[in-house]
C-alpha cells in the first residue's frame, strides 16, 4: 500500500488537484469529466493512498496524478501491518 510521507504537508496536494473534502477528511482528485466512477483518495489520518475505479479501467488522467506524486519523492510504501499471532502492529 502506498502513503504520503510523514514530513509532506498535505496542503501541497492542491497543487496537483486535490481538493480537500471535510465530510470524508480526505482530499480527492477526479478526473475533468463529471463521473464519480473515478478517483484517488488520501485519508488525512494515516495518509494511506486509495484509488477507486468502480467501472474497472485506467483513466490515464489518474495514472499521471499518481506517477506526479510518485516522481516528485511524495509518496512511500506503507510497511506497517497487523500481526494477528501478537496483535500488534509490527513493521
Amino acid at each position: 500500500m502506498l502513503k504520503i510521507k510523514n514530513d509532506v504537508d498535505l496542503k501541497i496536494l492542491e497543487k496537483y488537484g486535490f481538493v480537500y473534502n471535510d465530510k470524508s477528511g480526505k482530499y480527492i482528485v477526479r478526473p475533468p469529466i463529471d463521473l464519480d466512477v473515478f478517483y484517488i483518495s488520501i485519508n488525512i489520518w494515516n495518509r494511506k493512498i486509495e484509488i477507486s475505479d468502480k467501472s474497472n479501467m485506467t483513466e490515464d488522467y489518474l495514472i499521471k496524478i499518481l506517477y506526479n506524486l510518485i516522481i516528485n519523492n511524495l509518496v512511500e510504501k506503507n510497511t506497517i501491518s497487523w500481526d494477528i499471532r501478537e496483535n500488534r502492529y509490527k513493521n
